[in-house]
């Protein structure tokens, strides 16, 4: 159950005729907010962002940006900060040099991503998760 906390409303002020054309709601429960409407914009864009889930279980981790690999390392492993809920969401990685990839184990604590061609130089992988 969810209880209103705003709605957004066009027309010229008459309750009577206006419509209702977002809301923004929050469980008692959980806390969770939901914003329905045409959608959002946010031109100065976000920040603190915690994680990305197109479902309704929500993701602890986000990224990983500028994560060392050494000369010749054929796989990294990743470990989470926090521990995801399951092994259901999608990797997104590239790399500082020029390799296939691929990510070959997950779990949720971390994954491990396989290098096809080996960095000759260090190198950094950079990493993004979606639920």
């Amino acid at each position: 159950q969810r209880h209103s906390v705003l709605s957004i409303r066009a027309g010229d002020g008459d309750l009577e005729k206006d419509r209702k054309v977002a809301s923004l709601t929050v469980s008692p429960t959980d806390g969770v907010m939901r914003f329905e409407g045409g959608g959002v914009e946010v031109p100065g864009g976000l920040m603190g962002v915690g994680g990305l889930s197109g479902t309704d279980v929500a993701s602890h981790n986000f990224r990983g940006v500028g994560v060392p690999v050494k000369a010749g390392q054929r796989e990294l492993v990743v470990m989470f900060p926090r521990p995801e809920i399951d092994a259901h969401f999608a990797v997104f990685a590239e790399t500082s040099w020029v390799t296939a990839r691929g990510i070959t184990q997950q779990s949720p604590d971390g994954f491990v991503v396989d290098f096809d061609r080996l960095p000759t130089a260090d190198g950094k992988i950079h990493w993004l998760i979606v639920r």
